[in-house]
């Protein structure tokens, strides 16, 4: 049949190609329903390449009937219809998989919520684990019982991917699943911490998926992150992770492009993209760079400060009193006169929406933090001098605290259009700084990662309508 075919193409000028004009080059091969059949095929898979290759895309696989196309497919299996069907039922999700079992409403309910974090999460983990299980699949050595092109087929990996599927939804027979009353957002939260769960527990009797897994793990997370949270020393990023670990939100880690993530949640509504940058807000590795690389990769509404402070006044203010940035004020941009030194620095409100959050959300009442929205300095002077500072409270009487970082926080998130906040408390009175500074420090970086993990679970740093 090949020399009728090229003979057509040969011919063909301005001619569709389809079968009708083939078949008058095919003489008697015409009338055999098997050569029809396979030119059509051909020509489907001709078309379907061609459309693959113009427009990027990819092909469903697995449907049964059109397996012909599935090699075809450029990112098998993430879109093969069996493997994810396996994946729903074993986490709980089999009503989205059985019409029957859906109404429209509940159907309806389901593919508002895709675009939140929980369901993109979801999604996330189904793609790292059936690649992690493609790849090992792929790989593994082939038994002298199989032939090599049946063994590292598609249809070959698919069958063992779906056995390990299988095993995994014996494992989760008995585990809590999502719950077919439960809101979408609810099931999509539920199913994607019994994933990780059953990845991990796959994982222990096969050390090649758990070494796929472990080398592929950053893949688990959003193309966006609905907050950036950023810290400095080991001290504020250690008390940050224990605040996340004490609510049993373990991190997954993303290597940006520039920037390291550890990525919490979904927790109330949020996905949190923790973020460690150097001191102060200048130099390559400061807060104004890391908050900005951090903006452009996760699309975040909100940045927030979370950390240390120093207050002004020992008599009145205690050691963990938690300073929220109402207004910030650079102190470090000056006009030096001969007689006179004038402050030429941003003076700014801080978001109304983040600092409500925080000042109304129970912090007092709930978990007793003695809370002071406030002016709050910043600037790149780690300060340990009484003179200086009386020096500031000269040029700034209104002023309860400072810190380092936040003026950079202010000057990537202004730029961006995204709200921000400085969450601090206090460590130290800018003077005298040795006395008991481990003790302080971490009392006072437990206090503000305490606070923001509680606004967090109370769904007040969840993406509204109007920051989607």
């Amino acid at each position: 049949m090949r020399a009728p075919v090229q003979a057509a193409l040969t011919h063909r000028e301005a001619q569709a190609v389809t079968w009708p004009y083939f078949s008058t080059f095919l003489g008697d091969l015409a009338r055999r329903p098997i050569a029809e059949a396979e030119l059509r095929r051909q020509i489907s898979r001709g078309f379907t390449l061609d459309y693959l290759n113009f427009r990027d895309g990819d092909i469903v696989t697995g449907i049964r009937g059109l397996t012909i196309f599935d090699d075809l497919s450029r990112d098998f299996p993430r879109f093969d219809c069996r493997v994810l069907a396996g994946f729903m039922a074993t986490c709980g999700l089999a009503e989205l998989i059985e019409p029957h079992q859906t109404s429209t409403d509940r159907w309806i309910s389901y593919v508002e919520a895709t675009g939140h974090p929980e369901a993109l999460l979801f999604t996330a983990a189904v793609r790292w684990i059936s690649g992690a299980m493609h790849t090992v699949e792929r790989q593994r050595p082939v038994p002298p019982s199989q032939l090599p092109g049946e063994f590292h087929s598609l249809d070959g990996i698919r069958s063992r991917i779906l056995a390990r599927v299988r095993q995994s939804l014996r494992l989760t027979a008995g585990a809590d699943a999502p719950r077919s009353i439960a809101a979408p957002r609810d099931s999509f939260e539920a199913a994607h911490r019994l994933l990780l769960w059953t990845a991990g527990e796959l994982s222990k009797d096969d050390r090649a998926l758990e070494r796929e897994l472990e080398m592929t793990r950053s893949q688990v997370m959003l193309t966006r992150a609905d907050v950036v949270v950023v810290t400095v020393n080991e001290i504020e990023t250690t008390s940050l992770r224990h605040a996340f670990a004490e609510i049993g939100q373990p991190p997954q880690l993303h290597l940006g492009h520039r920037n390291t993530y550890s990525i919490y949640g979904p927790i109330g509504g949020a996905v949190v993209a923790h973020v460690r940058c150097s001191m102060g807000s200048g130099g390559p590795g400061g807060a104004q760079l890391t908050v900005s690389d951090a903006i452009r990769e996760l699309e975040p509404w909100a940045v927030l400060a979370v950390g240390v402070a120093f207050g002004m006044d020992e008599n009145r203010q205690p050691i963990g009193q938690l300073l929220l940035s109402e207004r910030l004020t650079s102190y470090e941009l000056q006009r030096v006169g001969e007689m006179d030194v004038v402050s030429r620095g941003s003076d700014v409100p801080c978001s109304p929406t983040l600092l409500s959050r925080f000042r109304d959300i129970g912090l007092a009442s709930e978990l007793g933090i003695d809370l002071l929205p406030c002016q709050l300095l910043s600037g790149e002077k780690l300060i340990d001098n009484a003179d200086f500072k009386r020096q500031l409270l000269d040029r700034f009487p209104d002023a309860m605290g400072g810190e380092m970082e936040g003026a950079g926080v202010f000057s990537a998130s202004y730029r961006s259009t995204v709200e921000w906040l400085v969450v601090k408390a206090v460590c130290d009175y800018a003077e005298k700084k040795h006395q008991d500074k481990q003790e302080r420090q971490l009392l006072a970086s437990q206090i503000a990662a305490r606070a923001f993990v509680h606004v967090l679970k109370r769904g007040g740093l969840a993406r509204g309508p109007a920051t989607r």
